[in-house]
């Protein structure tokens, strides 16, 4: 009998590799702990800048620097802010040398017919630098100033710069922009009236202007011990026209050096400080950030580890302040208390490393916070250990993935195998018929080799159940024959004439029923004695197709209800076979199609071959064999057609076991089709043609 194998979606071996990929937990459980290590470093790490901040921010606290800067900032007009030179600025009215500047322009403030002016203001030790760019919105052409008729000079403007000296006096200087090029500033007095500028001249302030498409710019500097604190400027179209100043002179703020000094002594390596008042701008900075990013290469730890980074939540909020930023403003400094030290993880731009921005308060003598320290180190040297551990993580999950993934195959494979071989030898140990041909014998100990060693067990019993089959119709045989042999002698004493009419038709019935008893037993010695003596039949080679025409002729020729048609394309097949066997194969056939086809409907006989196969059909219209029961018809004693046949008190499913084993004889096989079609039943002999019988 042969085994239904089922459609799987997934098999044992597709299950062991999804098992296996339960591997890929670990990464994850690797990016867990790295997490939760990151934040661990985190927190450790902004407790130990925390206390450097507050350190050096005491340092500062009653600062006179910072009150003074509060002072001056606290006002309604934003202060102007002077920015702590790095290199030496040349005058020359041009804007070359303001380019690290140009994006910490202060707006200037003038008349509508100016508006969009602008100055920029830098400091070094000796002097004070101004760069004031103005824009008009009308030009004309200027022939009396000697140019040529092709270059475009702006109307004239007269530009005043007031400033307070150390005195609390005002002093107001008036450059008269006419022609491009040199021009000094002259000192007004505000006791004398406007229409002689001329008048009052002072060598001390000095500069340039130049013209541009948009306006015109002036760069001029003016002496540091000059200037205390607070700046203003004019602007007026013509000569005429009276000084517009502004009622409030704006405050001047700048970096404290001494403060700057103090920073630069107290900060340690690796950060970025600022000392800010209440209004956010700097009144000292001082940067030790290294530029070196350890990170930025393109190795396998710089991928995985911006793998991992995708999955990290980075803060919003980016940090990146120039070197001559004057104020800063983030959520740090702005609703910053005096009593909490705050922190902060910015991003940078480019997204490979954090900074830790710490803002510590700064305080008087009543405790009143009067700036903020500001604090910023990057994760440099978090990101040096945790490179350390992303490569121990990453080494140890890549060998533990290739050692748990073979390992899992491995062992999958040897088990794969091993069920295989069980299923092969369960198969290949029943044959087609339900003989058993082969035993399981497996030595493993455990869970397979006691599955192996329980099928060779049942292997067994299902041996000895078929062996005590094969033998039950000759022990019925034999057993029954004797009683009834001394009912039929019995009844053949009776003496018939000595019955009444009534009693003989219940004699009569006795009789038939000891003659057909009779006649099964015979048919059951039939099939013993065939068993026995099938193996002593002598084999012939002959021309299989003729004797089967010649055969089916003299069935013919000796039945007159049934029709049998032969049909075959071939003329001659030589096998080695027994033809008294073959016979009788055939009449238990042709008897079995007899017993239950339709009245007037043929019995067909067809002969076909193909490759090295020979096929001998037996077909019939007449009821189908249940459908789970085609495999187990030529079992002895076994009959399950749908409809009974008149006779079928005399079937004990007797023919078909022996047609089967007079085909296994023959190295052939025999199987039965339902032909849903025409309605009809098919017996299918296969026999091998280039095989001949062992002798």
């Amino acid at each position: 009998m042969s085994l239904v194998k089922r459609n799987r979606l997934i098999g044992l071996r597709g299950k062991l590799l999804i098992v296996a990929l339960t591997v890929l937990i670990l990464p994850a459980a690797g990016l867990s702990y790295l997490q939760e290590l990151e934040l661990l470093l985190k927190k450790n790490h902004a407790d130990s800048v925390q206390v450097i901040a507050r350190t050096i921010a005491s340092v500062f606290d009653d600062n006179a620097s910072l009150i003074i800067s509060n002072r001056l900032s606290n006002t309604l007009q934003p202060p102007y802010y002077s920015h702590r030179l790095k290199s030496t600025i040349q005058i020359d009215g041009y804007s070359d040398d303001w380019f690290a500047l140009q994006n910490v322009q202060q707006a200037l403030s003038t008349s509508p017919t100016h508006a969009g002016s602008s100055v920029v203001i830098a400091n070094d030790d000796s002097f004070y630098y101004f760069l004031v760019s103005v824009k008009k919105k009308t030009t004309r052409i200027n022939n009396k100033s000697g140019l040529n008729n092709n270059t475009a000079i702006q109307e004239p403007v007269i530009l005043d710069f007031s400033f307070l000296d150390f005195k609390h006096q005002k002093h107001t200087y008036r450059f008269n922009l006419i022609t491009p090029g040199w021009i000094n500033a002259f000192l007004m007095d505000a006791q004398k009236t406007y229409k002689n500028p001329t008048t009052y001249s002072s060598p001390v302030i000095s500069g340039q202007w130049q013209t541009s498409h948009q306006g015109y710019s002036l760069e001029f500097k003016v002496p540091a011990l000059m200037i205390n604190r607070f700046i203003d400027f004019a602007l007026m179209n013509n000569t005429h026209s009276p000084i517009k100043t502004n009622t409030q002179a704006k405050a001047l703020l700048s970096i404290d050096p001494l403060n700057e000094l103090k920073l630069k002594r107290l900060a340690p390596d690796n950060t970025r400080l600022w000392l800010l008042d209440n209004q956010g701008y700097i009144n000292a900075s001082i940067n030790k950030l290294q530029t070196n990013n350890p990170i930025h290469n393109n190795s396998l730890l710089s991928w995985y580890r911006r793998l991992y980074l995708l999955f990290m939540n980075f803060p919003e909020q980016e940090t990146q302040y120039g070197s001559y930023q004057y104020k800063i403003s983030n959520d740090l400094t702005r609703q910053f208390s005096a009593d909490n030290i705050h922190t902060m993880w910015l991003d940078t731009p480019h997204g490979e490393h954090l900074t830790l921005a710490v803002a510590a308060p700064v305080k008087d003598r009543e405790g009143q916070k009067i700036g903020v320290l500001y604090l910023e180190q990057d994760n440099n040297s978090l990101l040096a250990l945790q490179d350390k551990t992303f490569e121990r993580i990453l080494l140890l999950t890549i060998i533990l993935f290739i050692v748990i993934v073979f390992g899992l195959l491995f062992f999958s494979t040897r088990l794969l195998q091993r069920i295989i071989h069980l299923r092969n030898d369960t198969e290949q140990a029943l044959s087609r018929d339900g003989q058993i041909k082969n035993q399981l014998f497996r030595d493993d100990n455990d869970e397979i080799g006691d599955l192996a060693r329980s099928f060779s067990q049942l292997l067994v019993q299902v041996k000895q159940n078929n062996q005590y089959l094969k033998t039950l119709s000759s022990k019925l045989s034999h057993e029954l024959r004797t009683p009834l042999t001394i009912i039929k002698s019995s009844l053949e004493n009776t003496e018939s004439n000595t019955l009444s009419d009534n009693n003989k038709k219940f004699y009569q019935r006795a009789q038939s029923g000891c003659s057909r008893l009779n006649n099964l037993l015979n048919r059951m010695s039939e099939a013993s004695r065939l068993e026995q003596s099938i193996q002593n039949t002598e084999l012939e080679r002959m021309d299989i197709i003729k004797f089967l025409a010649n055969y089916i002729n003299s069935i013919q020729s000796a039945s007159d209800n049934i029709q049998y048609q032969f049909h075959t394309t071939i003329e001659h097949v030589l096998l080695t076979i027994s033809p008294e066997l073959i016979a009788q194969l055939m009449d238990k056939l042709l008897t079995n199609a007899a017993s239950y086809h339709i009245k007037k409907t043929p019995i067909n006989i067809l002969i076909s071959q193909e490759n090295n196969h020979l096929f001998i059909e037996v077909r019939n219209q007449g009821p189908f064999i249940d459908k789970d029961q085609l495999e187990n018809i030529f079992n002895s004693m076994t009959s399950f057609r749908r409809q009974k046949s008149k006779n079928e008190g005399e079937h004990l499913g007797l023919g078909l076991y022996i047609a089967n084993l007079i085909c296994q004889y023959h190295q052939g096989h025999l199987q039965a089709r339902n032909n849903y079609q025409d309605n009809s039943v098919s017996f299918i002999i296969d026999l091998a043609v280039n095989k001949t019988h062992p002798d």
